[in-house]
């Protein structure tokens, strides 16, 4: 009977103790994931703009760097429609839960693509500086329509498999296959495939062309040497930035592999913490870095955000001022009819 009690109050206890949890945990994640997801959201759309309005920046790497961006745009939307129906701020839905779960790993993966074909573009504009043929309109869309359609076809299961799964007093969107060895094999490949061999091919290439930058250095002669002096640091200067973007992309996906390669670190009794950090917070501060990144280590992207800024307030005053006549226009038209009304009277 003791024994019993025991238990029971125990059990109690820890169903308090979550509750508690959880009623403080979801006000914070919430604040700090739409706070990171405007950042997100802004940033991104930010470096679309900048591309489209400056014909400057139209090169063969910012193409990849537009895709990544507009990866990041959709998936910001969706991690915060998911998280806040997890949260029970909107309801709950099947179709929600698939496509957010999709979106999610198809985002990932064209990032990290991306990432490898900025590498690739850096390394054969070090190594064969002449060879044009890599920079025509269609060695920039074979790779870029293959960095989509290759993760759109592998990460079809998220949205086939993903299922609302309830834990205690806890809704969320899993993936859920027949066999948990599915699930397993499933996310290990992804692990693999679309994490480790990339980060491989990254630094491969990103080795090569340091050292060609070095070797190249070396043999400069007198006459050339300033003009491959700047060359080769705007070179450096690229894939420094893409460097610190891969270590920020690591930090934060390297965790939701490793939550969902190991399932049993997210449990009910740590408020689900890992879990809202591994698919939520960390994901969408992924995508909130990467322009904050861009835009400090990129000149010319610096240079066409300061020309942007005023195209934008300048078309944000046209639309205001066209609310502002429009709503104003019948009462200035009846008063004009009034006055020429009282002029025909007076002549």
């Amino acid at each position: 009977m003791h024994l019993r009690t025991t238990i029971s109050n125990s059990t109690a206890w820890q169903n308090v103790s979550s509750s508690d949890c959880h009623a403080t945990a979801i006000p914070i994640f919430t604040l700090s994931l739409f706070v990171i997801g405007v950042m997100a959201f802004v940033g991104n759309l930010l470096i679309i703009l900048t591309f489209i309005k400056s014909a400057s920046l139209r090169t063969s790497t910012n193409y990849y760097i537009v895709s990544m961006a507009i990866s990041d745009v959709l998936v910001e939307v969706f991690i915060l429609t998911v998280y806040a129906s997890e949260v029970k701020i909107i309801p709950m839905n099947l179709r929600l839960c698939q496509v957010g779960n999709y979106i999610r790993g198809v985002s990932q993966s064209v990032s990290i693509s991306s990432l490898v074909l900025i590498t690739l573009d850096r390394y054969m504009a070090i190594v064969y500086p002449l060879k044009t043929a890599f920079r025509t309109l269609k060695a920039r869309a074979i790779p870029l329509f293959l960095s989509w359609l290759l993760p759109i076809g592998f990460c079809l299961p998220l949205a086939l498999k993903t299922q609302i799964v309830v834990d205690g007093n806890e809704t969320f969107c899993s993936l859920a296959m027949s066999k948990a060895k599915d699930s397993r094999i499933f996310l290990g490949g992804g692990f693999v495939f679309l994490f480790i061999l990339p980060l491989i091919a990254i630094i491969v290439l990103y080795s090569l062309s340091m050292r060609n930058l070095r070797q190249r250095s070396e043999l400069n002669d007198l006459k050339s040497q300033q003009a491959r002096a700047v060359c080769r640091e705007k070179n450096q200067r690229i894939l420094k930035m893409v460097v610190i973007i891969v270590i920020a992309f690591v930090i934060c996906w390297c965790l939701f592999f490793i939550v969902k390669l190991i399932p049993s670190m997210a449990t009910q009794k740590s408020c689900h913490i890992l879990r809202w950090l591994s698919s939520h917070i960390f994901p969408s501060l992924s995508a909130a870095l990467n322009p904050i990144i861009l835009f400090v280590f990129s000149t010319n992207f610096k240079l066409a955000l300061k020309s942007l800024i005023p195209w934008i307030f300048s078309a944000f005053c046209r639309c205001v001022c066209k609310v502002g006549p429009m709503k104003q226009s019948p009462r200035t038209d009846t008063t004009q009819q009034v006055i020429s009304e009282h002029k025909d009277t007076k002549l």
